[in-house]
């Protein structure tokens, strides 16, 4: 136990405190009566060096355990931000080039072991196959090489979808078709080994497409090939002149390395009767003479997309939407059903699993014009009704039904996803992704959903940008942040015409924006407005111009490829 000793010390003189005025002249004597206090016994001085010594150490442990405790936090949002879409740490200051590393025409294809995994595409590979490199994000260092066979095709490794699409995503193998006619296969390992194989049993009517994690996805359209029925003459849209029945898809998910079979289903095909209209002319008909639409030819395009969980496959007569990890089909849909809208990507993928279909909207007017070049041109005026989405969980059952369509925002700062948004004509809105019950709507017709975070949802209006509460919608602060003048001149939609980037750091939003026409692309070197926004406040932090293509998110730091670099931005 810690024992204070309160008896006072002997009498000692003092500096006097900076301004004060002594109470008597310093020559005058001390009284004779003056008690002189006893000095300490040692024991009791050393009561008071522990005591002292054990208060100097309660305070270490409480700036320890501060410390300790601010360190924890910033540990995990850096650990948030490096798998978040737009996820960027080290966004105090206007970025810098930290780092180079040079690259010929670098394409970004995974992250592997928290390095970038970058594909070269020289202008002549001269028969050498393609290179791929791994560049740490955090030095430019680069930690290995590895070459794989000519004409190969490697698959990007696709991360969170967002409003611009997916991000780099993160995996253990990246899966790459080779040869000429794509009848092999390569995989690359986070330690730059490359192992090779052929696919066995390849057929003409299927293709093969790369997935995260080392895998391939096989599809094959199997049965008699039909007969294929005349169209009515003249007739826009194009409508059967007879009955229809399409090949059904053979799908497969298999192991990249040795072909073993993770999953395998059959996907039905479309049974149509004539006088059925085909809303979806440029994978059911073929034009093999002058502008005139003559037959249908089911076997010709395919479509594909290969997301973090889910494939989207399309061909005529099927359109399906398949769960990567169980095969599971989670919506299928046909370029022969009422109302077919090719754009649109039903299903999508909800962050901590399950996923969303949209309902088509029936209704509008849907116009099939054939072009005097060849080809064909869609337009759809939407019906006044809001879409309808439905919202699974991981396992299939159902959680319940959304108004409007599925919002993904440009970015986030890696806080659990419990919120879903949907756009509609009231604004935006926010629903529980546990009951699908609506907890707000903000904004008007028009906006966008820019960024959500813990706290805050930034959204994108004509004018400029709205930040509202993340849990009731009341609005924190807006901004007209958007440089008008310099988009007017080319008649480019103002407003959001001009954003080309937005990044995050948990603690203020990055908005990159196109100060000229040539900065609208992602890839084109011009100059661009950078703006930070304390996420807050709303308060600017800085502004800046910077040059270069606009960097992507990636492991957490932002990572610019220009034509002949990988760039590390800090």
């Amino acid at each position: 136990m810690v024992e204070f000793d309160l008896e006072p010390d002997d009498e000692l003189p003092h500096p006097p405190v900076e301004g004060a005025r002594p109470s008597a002249p310093a020559n005058v004597p001390e009284p004779p009566h003056a008690r002189r206090r006893p000095r300490l016994s040692t024991r009791a001085r050393r009561r008071v060096v522990a005591g002292a010594a054990a208060l100097a150490v309660g305070l270490a442990s409480a700036g320890a355990a501060t410390w300790s405790y601010r360190s924890g936090v910033d540990l995990r949002l850096s650990e948030q931000l490096a798998v978040a879409p737009g996820g960027a740490s080290g966004l105090a200051h206007a970025p810098l080039a930290d780092w180079s590393a040079s690259v010929d025409r670098p394409r970004p294809v995974a992250v592997m072991d928290g390095l970038v995994v970058v594909e070269e595409h020289p202008d002549s590979i001269d028969g050498k196959g393609i290179t791929m490199e791994a560049v740490d994000p955090t030095s430019g260092r680069v930690r290995w090489t590895a070459v794989v066979p000519e004409g190969s095709y490697c698959g990007t490794v696709a991360g969170a979808a967002t409003a611009v699409g997916p991000q780099v995503g993160t995996t253990d193998a990246v899966v790459c078709l080779t040869g000429t006619s794509q009848d092999g296969v390569a995989v690359v390992r986070p330690d730059g080994r490359v192992t090779t194989r052929r696919i066995d049993g390849r057929v003409s009517t299927g293709l093969y497409l790369p997935v995260p994690g080392g895998r391939l996805l096989r599809v094959e359209a199997v049965g008699t090939a039909p007969r294929y029925p005349a169209l009515k003459p003249d007739t826009l849209p194009p409508t059967l002149d007879g009955p229809l029945v399409t090949r059904d898809l053979q799908v497969r998910l298999e192991d990249a390395s040795t072909g073993g079979t993770v999953w395998d289903i059959v996907v039905p095909g479309a049974h149509v009767p004539a006088g059925t209209v085909v809303w979806d002319p440029q994978q059911c008909v073929a034009q093999p003479d002058g502008n005139a639409p003559e037959r249908i030819e089911p076997d010709g395009t395919w479509m594909s997309d290969v997301g973090a969980s889910i494939a989207w496959l399309s061909t005529c007569g099927t359109d399906v939407s398949i769960d990567l990890a169980t095969g599971a089909i989670l919506q299928q849909r046909s370029q022969f059903d009422p109302g077919y809208q090719p754009w649109l990507r039903p299903v999508q993928s909800l962050d901590g699993g399950g996923y969303t279909v949209e309902d088509p909207q029936r209704g509008g007017t849907y116009t099939v014009t054939l072009d005097p070049g060849g080809g064909w041109s869609t337009t759809w005026d939407a019906p006044s009704a809001e879409p309808t989405t439905h919202v699974y969980r991981r396992d299939g059952s159902t959680v319940g039904t959304v108004e409007g369509s599925v919002a993904q925002p440009w970015a986030t700062d890696g806080s659990p996803g419990d919120l879903l948004f949907t756009t509609r004509k009231a604004g935006v809105s926010a629903y529980s992704v546990d009951d699908a019950t609506r907890r707000w709507t903000a904004g008007a017709s028009g906006d966008v959903l820019l960024l959500r975070s813990a706290g805050v949802v930034l959204l994108g209006t004509t004018a400029g940008v709205r930040a509202v509460d993340a849990r009731t919608g009341a609005q924190r602060w807006d901004d007209p942040i958007w440089n008008i003048a310099s988009m007017t001149s080319s008649g480019i939609q103002l407003g959001l015409g001009g954003l080309v980037g937005v990044f995050t750091d948990g603690r203020r939003v990055v908005l990159v924006e196109a100060t000229s026409d040539g900065g609208l692309s992602p890839q084109n070197a011009a100059d661009r407005r950078w703006t930070a926004l304390d996420l807050a406040t709303g308060r600017t932090d800085w502004v800046a111009t910077v040059g270069g293509s606009v960097p992507q998110s990636i492991a957490g730091r932002l990572v610019r490829f220009d034509d002949h670099a990988v760039v590390g931005l800090g």
